[in-house]
């Protein structure tokens, strides 16, 4: 059993991991771990093919949908619990950004927005808004019979 999670771990799952072959649990949860999933993780003989429980979630790996199938196959055929971190529970293991998608729950989605173009709308009519409040009340200080003699008597 190794328990890493919280452990502030960075970069790539190391294959030497593979070679421990009584391990039955890896929890590596909410670190920093990036880089591909490793192929071993979806062969069913790695860790003497031990391995009956696999956490992830909380890292930020790259998500590849193959490599997700392979280890989601592994994970159903040898009855290894993949934990919450990755489809159909959720898709944490590769960062905030994904979420299980609805129509084909073992993938993911990128949800990530991009707020950019919708902040320089909102902007632009805060701005228009703004100017033309102005104006009015320029206007009306200005020329205050201006307005009444335009309203019908």
């Amino acid at each position: 059993m190794v328990r890493l999670n919280l452990a502030g771990f960075d970069g790539e799952l190391p294959s030497s991991l593979s070679s421990l072959a009584y391990l039955q649990e890896l929890d590596l949860a909410a670190n920093r771990i990036s880089g591909e999933l490793p192929p071993w993780l979806s062969d069913a003989r790695a860790c003497g093919g031990a391995l009956a429980s696999l956490e992830l979630g909380g890292n930020q790996l790259a998500y590849d949908e193959a490599a997700v199938a392979r280890l989601l196959d592994r994970c159903r055929s040898s009855g290894t619990s993949c934990g919450a971190g990755l489809p159909p529970n959720a898709c944490r293991a590769f960062g905030d950004k994904w979420q299980v998608r609805l129509e084909r729950p073992t993938t993911c989605v990128d949800c990530s927005v991009d707020l950019l173009g919708p902040l320089v709308l909102l902007a632009l009519c805060v701005s228009c808004f703004v100017a033309g409040l102005a104006f009015y009340i320029r206007l009306f200080t200005r020329h205050p019979l201006a307005m009444i003699r335009g309203s019908p008597a």
